[in-house]
């Protein structure tokens, strides 16, 4: 494999992540898996920028998910994995309330209530990661709405109909 050393070997990790991308938008979700690992693996070498292994493990954690919603539901742990690190990372970077944290907070939730629809106690995590999102966002985010919702349709599924009214309700 050809490399060209620039400080990393970028080259490589932008054809992975290039190659990921292709293969899951045409629902190749085991080819793209390869290529977002070589791309992780690469984003974990000395010298890569900070951004790679962000953005590697995101795009892999998404690819997983899809990945489980099309069938291979034992991939939900594998995107939760990815998530789980990205937020240690984003945490450690910038802060337990920034946003990128608040967003991989609010991609666990949804990986964890995708999840809940075949391992109900995935339910009691996406509650967790929604409530921990909302409780750190202002009322003025545009997304709230949509979370509140989300929130509202996990207690639903938990059987928690009264308590699932409440993030309806709230003004």
């Amino acid at each position: 494999m050809l490399q060209i050393r620039m400080g990393f070997s970028s080259l490589i990790f932008d054809v992975s992540l290039k190659a990921a991308t292709g293969s899951r938008q045409k629902g190749r979700f085991d080819k793209a898996a390869k290529d977002f690992d070589r791309a992780v693996n690469e984003a974990r070498q000395q010298g890569a920028p900070p951004q790679a292994i962000t953005l590697s493990l995101l795009m892999r954690g998404v690819n997983y998910r899809d990945w489980a919603n099309n069938g291979s539901r034992d991939k939900f742990r594998l995107a939760e994995q990815d998530y789980l690190e990205l937020l240690g990372i984003n945490e450690m970077a910038r802060g337990p309330g920034k946003d990128d944290a608040l967003r991989t907070k609010r991609l666990l939730a949804v990986v964890c209530q995708d999840w809940g629809a075949s391992t109900p106690a995935k339910l009691i995590d996406a509650e967790r990661w929604f409530r921990e999102w909302l409780a750190a966002v202002p009322d003025t985010n545009p997304e709230k709405a949509e979370v509140l919702f989300s929130l509202a349709q996990v207690l639903a599924a938990r059987g928690q109909r009264s308590a699932a009214e409440q993030p309806l309700t709230r003004h």
